[in-house]
């Protein structure tokens, strides 16, 4: 993340740099270049300068104003701006909070240095939440990371046989968009795009320690089984998870290595032919292969 200090013709960037206020936008460098846009208003003031979040309309059609004072102490202040695809509002709380204000797809906050704070921020359609943790160093600047979401991570059975750990978790992807791979510092974060009110089960979090017992597999349904939708049938091993449906034509599966698994695709509506079978063999190093 950096200061987005490149549109020097702004007025209200140039406001804001006067009053040592830094703009950050949160995890959108585009969001900078429609800089120009009305949900943020900055104005001058005789003794520093005032910032209106203006989609902050109240019933009553008033605005809330933050009025900051010109710092003499040098510190600097940071003005952080969130955007993301979901009606609902997303969160911020911490030691560096100084103001905030969150509606539906839009917030921003003001941030003291030297503090930290945590930000959730709703995903696509709201389905799902991310959680960042993050650090207003002295000079303004922001260092985050996120968090893993514990009620996504899979448990893992102690039992199941461990082979050779690997640094990175294998992941056998067979196409060529619609999924998020995030590798974090306690483990590696998977999700498929779904539009489904079932969003939460298209996301899994493994933990590194689990990585020399699992393998994963990421793939299309319509190029997997010619449908688009497919499901497990069998396995030799259970799988430990599985996710496929309609909207996001996506089928993801955690499975143990060394393993048989047979994938079904579905019977379409009044279709003569019966669905198709594909088998995975997942191996014990961790690859998948389709037969």
């Amino acid at each position: 993340m950096r200061g987005l200090v490149q549109d020097n013709g702004s007025e209200r960037l140039r406001i804001l740099s006067e009053n040592d206020i830094l703009l950050y936008a949160f995890g959108s460098e585009r969001w900078h270049k429609s800089w120009y846009r009305s949900e943020l208003m900055v104005m001058e003031h005789p003794n520093g300068c005032v910032i209106i979040p203006a989609g902050g309309q109240s019933y009553y059609r008033t605005y809330p104003a933050w009025y900051v004072r010109r710092s003499e102490s040098g510190m600097r202040l940071t003005l952080i701006v969130f955007e993301y695809n979901s009606r609902r509002h997303g969160s911020i709380e911490g030691d560096a909070v100084v103001r905030k204000f969150f509606t539906a797809g839009w917030g921003c906050a003001l941030l003291r240095p030297g503090a930290s704070f945590t930000v959730v921020l709703p995903t696509t359609h709201g389905h799902s939440k991310h959680c960042y943790e993050g650090r207003v160093s002295w000079e303004g600047d922001i260092e985050w990371m996120e968090k893993s979401p514990p009620n996504r991570t899979l448990r893992v059975p102690a039992d199941l046989p461990s082979y050779d750990p690997h640094d990175k978790l294998p992941i056998t992807v067979d196409t060529v968009s619609g999924y998020t791979i995030r590798e974090m510092d306690d483990g590696t974060y998977i999700r498929v795009d779904s539009a489904a009110r079932s969003q939460w089960e298209a996301e899994v979090f493994i933990k590194r320690e689990d990585y020399s017992r699992v393998a994963v597999y990421i793939g299309c349904p319509r190029l997997l089984v010619g449908d688009d939708w497919a499901g497990v049938d069998s396995s030799d091993l259970p799988v430990l998870h599985e996710f496929s449906d309609r909207h996001g034509c996506r089928l993801l599966i955690v499975s143990p290595r060394d393993n048989r698994i047979i994938v079904r695709g579905s019977k379409p509506l009044h279709a003569q032919r019966e669905p198709r079978r594909v088998t995975l063999t997942v191996y014990p190093d961790g690859t998948i292969q389709r037969d």
